[in-house]
């Protein structure tokens, strides 16, 4: 697997996107329209389940300052494919309640079905978020809004130094 690209504000830091101008015009250089919280509410159709995961984990990643507003669908996705998830437990769950006979065809293609619907449910929510930044190595990877209305004070190694 080849490795990540760098992210746009990981060049900026490391000045190679002033070196070798070429290499990275294919970048995309801005960082998006941050988003507020006022306008994140999760969408109607998720569940209880997936409300509760979107009112716990949203806030988070809006302290990370890892949203734009063009993230909004992946986010949704990420929530629908989570209601998934938990639909597809629950689905095994109940076959597993019927007491069926567990070598029976019905009962194997039933929970082959299931558990494929699961594990296909699990991947793509871990890889859209891997994207979002969800884990510590994903969180290094992400690019960091920076404050530009803030005001620029003193640098505190100008303080030092005199």
């Amino acid at each position: 697997m080849a490795r990540p690209r760098a992210t746009a504000s990981h060049l900026e830091l490391t000045g190679q996107d002033v070196l070798k101008p070429q290499k990275y015009s294919t970048y995309n250089m801005t960082q998006g329209v941050l988003v507020e919280a006022v306008d994140l509410k999760p969408p109607k159709e998720l569940s209880k389940e997936a409300k509760k995961a979107w009112n716990a984990t949203v806030p988070a990643m809006l302290q990370m300052k890892a949203l734009s507003e063009t993230d909004l669908v992946s986010l949704s996705n990420l929530f629908t494919i989570y209601d998934d998830i938990v639909s597809a437990k629950k689905a095994i769950k109940e076959l597993d309640k019927l007491h069926l006979d567990i070598t029976s065809d019905e009962y194997i293609n039933k929970r082959r079905k299931l558990s494929g619907w699961l594990t296909t449910s699990v991947n793509s929510f871990t890889s859209i978020a891997s994207r979002f930044g969800m884990t510590p190595t994903d969180r290094t990877r992400l690019p960091i809004f920076s404050e530009e209305e803030e005001e620029e004070g003193e640098d505190p190694l100008d303080i030092i130094l005199g």
